[in-house]
């Protein structure tokens, strides 16, 4: 009898410990932008500017790299954070025509309607973001 309290003790203990330490490592809405910015820059460069032509390459690198801010805000404006203490849950949804309006001049008019949306889903534990979901909507 006392081996078994001994055990549930020590099990307890043990959760404790797992539960202090995810709840002292649960990331934080700027670490999540952080990783967001740096995972969207990886895509847009990969995707975009490695099948630009060499011209337009170089300078898509560049407006890349002197555009990060703004990619931040982006981010940091279409995303929600829901916090469970020891893991948090990041939802983000990206719209390509909202990203198209910021950068074209208020001249130009266009309908936004049939671009792409993107929705990312993203558990933050430990320090750590895994997207568990992303999908284009």
């Amino acid at each position: 009898m006392k081996v078994l309290k001994i055990g549930s003790f020590l099990v307890l203990m043990a959760i404790a410990g797992i539960g202090a330490a995810m709840a002292a490592t649960n990331p934080t809405q700027a670490s999540y932008e952080d990783y967001a910015v740096e995972q969207l820059s990886d895509q847009i460069n990969q995707r975009l500017c490695d099948d630009a032509p060499t011209v337009l390459g170089d300078a898509c690198g560049t407006l890349l790299s002197n555009n990060q801010d703004w990619i931040r805000d982006m981010v940091s404006e279409g995303t929600q954070r829901r916090n469970y203490v020891v893991l948090s849950l990041y939802t983000t949804d990206l719209s390509a025509g909202d990203v198209i309006e910021r950068v074209l001049p208020p001249a130009f008019s266009f309908s936004a309607d049939n671009l792409p949306g993107y929705h990312f889903e993203t558990v933050g534990v430990f320090q750590q973001f895994f997207t568990y979901e992303a999908e284009r909507t």
